[in-house]
């Protein structure tokens, strides 16, 4: 309970800094699957009024989620943001990130080993390419 307030305060705080008057919140958390190492806890798109990259006029949306990461395994796991993967529905595959936008202000995630049975909790955005609900996501050691 105490992590969904967190989110809902991030979501919050990043709506309302500068240059961020314009930014809409769509909670998606239905719509996004999480895998063996991730439970997904609260997942928001949201647009934040940046130009986007891919398309002149348009603006840049990201999926911002607050999930859980759970070590099953027999071993310690050191996880990057950029390990955790969003798949969309049409199958584009997207590196987590946590910093390089407005959105990412108050973020702060757990930069250590999560030890064999251990769980820890982690706000990772996606810059999507087309806003979409939908997808999965999982975490990727190899990446």
């Amino acid at each position: 309970m105490l992590h969904r307030i967190a989110l809902a305060a991030l979501v919050a705080l990043a709506l309302s800094l500068g240059g961020c008057k314009d930014y809409k919140d769509t909670p998606v958390t239905n719509a996004v699957e999480g895998s063996r190492f991730i439970k997904v806890s609260e997942a928001h798109l949201i647009s934040t009024g940046e130009p986007s990259v891919t398309l002149a006029g348009s603006t840049t949306t990201y999926l911002l989620v607050r999930l859980e990461f759970n070590n099953d395994t027999a071993s310690d796991i050191a996880p990057a943001i950029e390990q955790i993967i969003y798949v969309s529905p049409d199958g584009t595959r997207l590196h987590g990130n946590d910093a390089g936008s407005t959105v990412f202000i108050g973020v702060s995630n757990y930069k250590g080993i999560v030890k064999k049975g251990e769980k820890h909790e982690y706000t990772v955005g996606f810059r999507l390419n087309t806003p979409t609900q939908g997808g999965y996501i999982y975490y990727d050691p190899s990446s």
